[in-house]
């Protein structure tokens, strides 16, 4: 991966999860919360990596990659200074993997990107990919608790206060334009 990040103009990160002994299907997501309207669910959401029969796995690696991918417009008497961007402007690539490896044997599952336009959540504001299991908090949203998934990477707006005291953060709590990326294991 250190290599990849060598030549290419994204980030990458992974995070590797324990698997129970039998793995029949792993499944991740990307949720973006707006505050508003029904929660994303996993069942409809994302790439999944799944075998014929269980397979003995050892580990499951979820992967994501993140990099500008439409130029942001800038004012023409600043070009090329960041405060001369024009908000709303350009968008940013987040691309998904599913990794699996255990019993000597190596596979990946399947991926998928998106594309997100700046005019509806311009990651420049925001802080992330955290590690969700560094968190000083617990993520409960519906994916938590109806699809059993684990929140993998999030990234929170730059003014939400990571460090209040709390022990979960629920939905209702989550600030407009959280971004969660989820694995399902099962």
């Amino acid at each position: 991966m250190r290599a990849a990040e060598l030549v290419s103009p994204y980030r990458f990160f992974l995070k590797e999860l324990d698997a129970p002994g039998q793995i029949s299907r792993v499944k991740a997501s990307l949720a973006k919360y707006t505050g508003e309207g029904k929660e994303p669910r996993l069942a409809d959401n994302g790439p999944a990596m799944e075998s014929g029969r269980p397979e003995s796995q050892l580990r499951v690696g979820i992967s994501i990659a993140v990099g500008f991918f439409d130029p942001p417009v800038y004012h023409p008497q600043g070009a090329g200074l960041v405060e001369a961007i024009s908000p709303g402007t350009g968008s940013t690539f987040i691309g998904l993997a599913i990794l699996t490896h255990g019993n000597g044997k190596s596979f990946a599952g399947n991926g998928y990107s998106v594309v997100i336009p700046h005019k509806d959540i311009d990651l420049s504001g925001f802080n992330g990919p955290f590690d969700c299991a560094k968190l000083p908090f617990a993520i409960e949203t519906e994916m938590t608790f109806k699809d059993h998934a684990i929140p993998v990477f999030a990234w929170f707006p730059r003014n939400f206060d990571l460090s209040l005291k709390r022990d979960k953060l629920p939905t209702k709590d989550l600030p407009k334009g959280t971004i969660i990326v989820y694995a399902a294991i099962n």
